[in-house]
């Protein structure tokens, strides 16, 4: 409820999902998160 309703008033914000998907359909982005500690990957 809360993310639908924050996604309502900041269109802009992307869920951890989309972050996701979007770093792994392009290779220099997955190249550097891959390069991250788990750590670093959860911030």
């Amino acid at each position: 409820m809360t993310k639908n309703l924050l996604k309502q008033f900041f269109p802009v914000l992307k869920t951890e999902k989309e972050i996701l998907a979007e770093i792994c359909s392009k290779p220099e982005l997955f190249a550097l998160f891959t390069s991250w500690t788990e750590y670093q990957q959860k911030e």
